[in-house]
């Protein structure tokens, strides 16, 4: 694989797929539940993070780093209403929401670094075999730690997906979000 489909396309096709997928994940995630939509997308984004690392070829990757950045949209918008759910309005969630928002760019950055690194000296596929590991420990600590959501039938679940989001306007939202950034860059 070439330096310049490894390193700029994943990332911009999960940056992408992650950012067009964002509002039709956080509408999901009002109707079936935070806790579910959260657990849903450390799950995925654990086993994308190994086939990543398992790829075999330019195109391989680029479709797990999308279905990657997928499964990180399943996460940010369900992470947002768990902080709202579990911390009382004031102090406390106000720190959160702070520790919640400077952790996602350091963690990007130490990503990035360790992602060198590890091009560097072992091998580009061990930066995704950490990240899984990580994501796995996540999955588990969150799946143990969350509180559980109320209980409700499949029957209202679907009913409330087909009428309560507005899936014509998350398409072309997305649609747009997806051209004007192909533009862009």
């Amino acid at each position: 694989m070439g330096k310049s489909l490894i390193f700029s396309r994943p990332v911009t096709v999960y940056s992408l797929a992650c950012g067009c997928t964002l509002l039709a994940c956080g509408s999901v995630s009002d109707v079936i539940g935070s806790r579910r939509m959260f657990l849903s997308g450390c799950f995925l984004q654990c086993f994308m993070t190994i086939a990543c690392g398992l790829s075999k070829n330019t195109a391989q990757i680029i479709a797990f780093r999308s279905f990657s950045g997928i499964a990180a949209s399943f996460c940010l918008p369900s992470a947002v209403s768990l902080i709202n759910e579990v911390f009382p309005p004031g102090k406390e969630r106000n720190i959160t929401f702070a520790m919640m928002g400077g952790a996602q760019p350091f963690g990007f950055g130490i990503g990035m670094v360790l992602g060198g690194v590890f091009t560097g000296t072992i091998g580009w596929e061990w930066g995704f075999h950490v990240a899984a590991i990580i994501n796995f420990f996540m999955f588990i600590l969150a799946a143990w730690q969350l509180p559980p959501t109320p209980a409700t039938h499949k029957h209202q679940i679907w009913s409330r997906l087909a009428t309560d989001i507005d899936w014509l306007g998350l398409v072309l939202a997305s649609g747009f979000l997806a051209m004007l950034s192909y533009v862009i860059s």
